[in-house]
C-alpha cells in the first residue's frame, strides 16, 4: 500500500488528530471516505527557512529601499542631495503617483535582493539542492515580477478607497436602521411590559447617539481640502509593503513544490508511525518488543529510501498487529490440544523480531494468519490422533530449532499450511464417504430382506469409488419406490420382481444405466392403481409390464414408454365414460372400449389419441338435447353463428324477415354458408318446402352452400331432397348438433359437473 494511502487511511480517527496538519483535518471533516490523491499534505515554503529568514528578508529589502528611493528621487530632481542627508522630506512630496513609482521600482529590486540572498543563496543545505533557480536567475524573475505586482497595488489601493466610501453610505444607513429597530423593540416592550426589553432598546438608543456625535466630532475636526489621491496613496503603500514580505517566500514555491510535498508526506507519515508503534507497546504483552525502524524526519538524498523505509514501517505495524492479534487468541483458548501447541510454536517462530528481515516478519506473519484461519475453519474435524497423521510436528519441532526465521522457514510455512488445507479436504471427504456408505448400508437393509455386499475398489477415495457410491444410492432410491409400491400392494407380484432386479444390480461389479429402472417404477406404479380400481380393462398391461421386468428393461424402455402412454390415456377415458352417459351423442361408449382393449393388448397408444384428443376437447362441458331450449329463438340463432365461428367464420345474424329463408350468414375467405335455425320442440319435423326455399340462395350466388340446423328432426323427404341436391346442401338434426355443440369450446347453460 502506498504512503499517501496508508495516510489516507488514518484520517478521521481521532487517536491521529495531533499527527495531522490542520488544514488536512479541516479538508475532510465531513468527508467519510478520503481520497488519497486529495491529500494536502505539503509543507510551507516559510517552513523550511530559519525562523528568522522572513525578517531578514524585510531588513534587506527595507534597506534597499531606503537608500535606491531617494537617491532615485535626488537623480529626479525631486530631492536635493542636501535634504536627503538632512532628512528634510517633504511627506506632502511622496503622496504623488510619480514618487510612488520610484518606490515600487526601489521595492521590487529589494524583494529581488532579499529573495536571491536568503531564500536562495543562504537557503538551507537540504533546502538548496531541491531548486531548480540560481541567485541571478531569482534577482531577475522576482524583481520583474514584483514590479508588476506593485504596478497592480495602486489598483488595489484605489479599491480600498472604494470600499471606505461605500462603509461611509451603508454605516448611516445601518445607524438608522438600529435606531427605528430600538425604538420600536422599546414600544413593544412597553406594550408587554417587558422589562429587559425596554433595558435594551434604550442602551442601543444612546449607543447610536453617542456613535452619532462621535462621527459629527471627527468631521468637524477632519482636515478639508485634501485630494483624493492622498487618501489612496497610503493604502496603496501599505500594500506594497506587504508584497514586500510575502513576494520572496512565493518566488521560490513552485520551485519546491514537490520537495515540500514529499517532506510534508514523510513528516506526517512520521508522527503516525509513532503513535501507531505507542499503541502497539501498550497494547502488546509483558517483554513483547516492538522493533520497526522510523524513516528520517528530514528528506535530503535518501528521499526515495525514506519513502521505502516508511512504506515499510506501516506494513511492520499492520503485521505486528495481526501477530499480536492471534498470540492473544491462543492464549485465550480454554481447551489445549496438539494443534494448540503447534499454532503457539508458530506464534514464536513468526515473531517479527526473531525474522532475518522485515520482508520476511511479514510474509511469516502472512503464514500464521493463513493457519489460523484454517484451524478456525474445520474446529470440529481437529483431532490428536488424526493430526499425527500428518508431518505437522516434526516441521515445527525443525522450525523451533532455529534461532532466526528466514525465507526458507517461510517456504516451508506455507507449505505446511497448504498441506494442511489438503488434508482436512481429504479427512472431510473420507467422513463424508464413510456417512454416506454407512447411511447405504442402513438403507440397503431396510429395503431387501438380505442385504446385500456394498464393494469398493480400495480404501482410498478416489474418483471411481465416489462415482460407485452414487450409483448404488441411486439404486437405493429406485429400491426403495419399490418397497413402497410393495408395501401398497402386498399381493402384487410385481414390486418383487422388481426389487429382485435391482438387488442383481447391487450384487453385480458393472453398475448399468438405471434410467430405465425409473421408469418401470413409474409404470409398474401407473399398472397396479389403474388395474386395481379398473382390471377389466388393465389386466393384459399389467402383464406386460411384469414380462418386461423379468427380462431387460433398458432394452425395453420404448415399450415402457408405450405402456405409460396407454395408462395415461386409457385410464382418462374409462374416467371420462364412467361420468357421462355412455349414449350421448358425443360419445360413443362401445368403439372407445374396443380401442382401449386393442391398444392395451398390442401397446399401441396411437388407436387412443384421437380419442384422448376428444376427451379432452368435451372437458369445457357435455350438451344435452334440452340444454337447446334454454334459449329463446333469436339467441339460438346467434348459438349455431358461434358454433361456425368457432370455426373461424365471421358471422352475421340477419334481422330482415325477408331474408329468403336466411337466419345466419356464415363466411369466410373460401366460403359462404347461408344456415337457416329452426328451433323446433321433439317431433316437429323440418320438411321439403323449407329446404327448397333457401336452396335458392345458391341458385342466385349469394351463397357457396347451404345448412339447414334443428333442434328436432327431419322429414324424409327433407333428407331424400338433401341427398339429390348433393354436398352443397347439409342437414343438422338435434342430436347431431348436440355432438358438435360438445366437441366446440361453447359451454352448456348449466354448471359443469365434474
Amino acid at each position: 500500500m502506498s504512503l499517501t494511502k496508508q495516510i489516507a487511511i488514518r484520517v478521521g480517527d481521532e487517536q491521529y488528530n495531533d499527527d495531522l496538519p490542520d488544514n488536512l483535518l479541516d479538508q475532510f471533516k465531513d468527508n467519510d471516505e478520503i481520497d488519497p490523491d486529495e491529500l494536502d499534505l505539503a509543507v510551507h515554503t516559510s517552513k523550511l527557512y530559519p525562523n528568522w529568514t522572513s525578517l531578514r528578508a524585510l531588513v534587506t529589502t527595507l534597506t534597499v529601499v531606503a537608500v535606491l528611493w531617494p537617491a532615485l528621487l535626488v537623480v529626479r530632481g525631486s530631492l536635493s542631495l542636501a535634504q536627503v542627508l538632512a532628512g528634510d522630506l517633504p511627506v506632502a512630496d511622496l503622496l504623488t503617483f510619480t514618487v510612488y513609482g520610484y518606490f515600487s521600482v526601489a521595492l521590487a529590486i529589494g524583494t529581488g535582493v532579499s529573495a536571491s540572498l536568503w531564500y536562495v543563496s543562504k537557503a538551507p543545505p537540504e533546502v538548496f539542492e531541491h531548486l531548480d533557480t540560481s541567485p541571478l536567475s531569482a534577482f531577475i524573475e522576482t524583481t520583474v515580477i514584483s514590479s508588476l505586482m506593485l504596478l497592480l497595488a495602486v489598483l488595489g489601493g484605489w479599491l480600498l478607497l472604494f470600499i471606505g466610501l461605500l462603509t461611509m453610505i451603508v454605516v448611516p444607513i445601518g445607524v438608522l436602521v438600529v435606531l427605528l429597530g430600538s425604538i420600536l423593540y422599546g414600544l413593544a416592550g412597553l406594550l408587554t411590559l417587558d422589562g429587559k426589553a425596554i433595558a435594551e432598546s434604550i442602551a442601543a438608543f444612546v449607543a447610536t447617539f453617542v456613535f452619532i456625535y462621535a462621527v459629527n466630532l471627527l468631521v468637524d475636526i477632519w482636515p478639508s481640502g485634501i485630494p483624493i489621491e492622498y487618501y489612496a496613496l497610503p493604502m496603496t503603500y501599505m500594500l506594497a509593503l506587504f508584497i514586500a514580505v510575502t513576494f520572496p517566500t512565493i518566488a521560490v514555491y513552485d520551485d519546491l513544490e514537490s520537495y515540500r510535498k514529499r517532506l510534508g508526506e514523510m513528516r506526517t507519515a512520521r508522527n503516525l508511525l509513532e503513535t501507531d508503534i505507542q499503541k502497539l507497546r501498550e497494547e502488546s504483552p509483558r517483554r513483547y518488543d516492538v522493533e520497526i525502524t522510523l524513516p528520517d524526519n528530514d528528506v535530503s538524498l535518501s528521499t526515495n529510501k525514506a519513502n521505502e523505509t516508511a512504506i515499510e514501517a506501516f506494513d511492520l505495524v499492520d503485521t505486528y498487529e495481526q501477530h499480536i492479534e492471534v498470540m492473544t487468541d491462543l492464549q485465550s483458548q480454554q481447551r489445549q490440544s496438539d494443534i494448540i501447541d503447534l499454532l503457539s510454536t508458530a506464534v514464536v517462530v513468526t515473531y517479527p523480531p526473531r525474522c532475518a528481515s522485515p520482508e520476511v516478519a511479514m510474509n511469516a506473519v502472512d503464514a500464521l494468519v493463513d493457519l489460523v484461519d484454517v484451524y478456525e475453519k474445520n474446529k470440529n474435524e481437529w483431532s490428536n490422533n488424526r493430526l499425527s497423521e500428518t508431518r505437522l510436528e516434526e516441521v515445527f519441532d525443525d522450525l523451533e530449532t532455529n534461532s532466526i526465521t528466514d525465507s526458507n522457514d517461510v517456504q516451508q510455512l506455507q507449505d505446511a499450511c497448504k498441506a494442511l488445507e489438503h488434508w482436512i479436504t481429504q479427512i472431510k471427504k473420507r467422513d463424508e464417504f464413510d456417512k454416506r456408505t454407512s447411511e447405504l448400508r442402513i438403507g440397503l437393509a431396510s429395503v431387501f430382506d438380505k442385504p446385500p455386499e456394498v464393494e469398493f475398489d480400495s480404501k482410498s477415495i478416489n474418483n471411481q469409488n465416489w462415482m460407485r457410491l452414487e450409483q448404488y444410492e441411486r439404486i437405493l432410491s429406485q429400491a426403495s419406490r419399490a418397497a413402497d409400491l410393495r408395501r401398497e400392494h402386498p399381493n402384487a407380484l410385481l414390486p418383487k420382481v422388481i426389487l429382485e432386479r435391482l438387488y442383481e444390480e447391487v450384487e453385480s461389479v458393472n453398475i448399468r444405466n438405471l434410467d430405465s429402472y425409473e421408469l418401470l417404477i413409474d409404470v409398474a406404479k401407473l399398472a397396479l392403481d389403474t388395474t386395481n380400481e379398473y382390471s377389466t380393462f388393465f389386466d393384459h398391461a399389467q402383464s406386460q409390464v411384469l414380462d418386461i421386468a423379468r427380462t431387460d428393461p433398458d432394452e425395453r424402455s420404448d415399450d415402457l414408454e408405450a405402456l405409460q402412454e396407454v395408462f395415461d390415456r386409457g385410464t382418462r377415458i374409462v374416467e371420462f365414460l364412467n361420468r357421462v352417459d355412455p349414449d350421448h351423442p358425443s360419445v360413443s361408449a362401445s368403439d372407445w372400449r374396443k380401442a382401449l382393449t386393442t391398444a392395451v393388448k398390442r401397446t399401441s397408444p396411437n388407436v387412443l389419441r384421437p380419442i384422448d384428443n376428444q376427451i379432452q376437447t368435451m372437458q369445457g362441458g357435455m350438451w344435452e338435447h334440452s340444454d337447446l331450449f334454454e334459449y329463446n329463438w333469436q339467441e339460438f340463432e346467434s348459438l349455431v353463428g358461434s358454433l361456425y365461428a368457432d370455426k373461424g367464420y365471421n358471422i352475421e345474424v340477419t334481422t330482415d324477415t325477408n331474408d329468403g329463408g336466411v337466419d345466419v350468414w356464415a363466411r369466410s375467405e373460401t366460403d359462404t354458408v347461408a344456415i337457416q335455425v329452426k328451433q323446433n320442440s321433439t317431433g316437429n319435423t323440418v320438411g321439403r318446402r323449407v329446404l327448397q326455399q333457401l336452396a335458392s340462395t345458391i341458385a342466385m350466388g349469394s351463397a357457396d352452400r347451404v345448412v339447414i340446423v334443428t333442434s328436432a328432426e327431419f322429414a324424409t323427404t327433407a333428407v331424400e331432397y338433401a341427398t339429390a341436391f348433393g354436398p352443397e346442401m347439409e342437414l343438422i338434426n338435434g342430436e347431431e348438433l348436440v355432438r358438435r355443440l360438445s366437441m366446440s369450446d361453447l359451454p352448456p347453460p348449466r354448471p359443469v359437473e365434474t
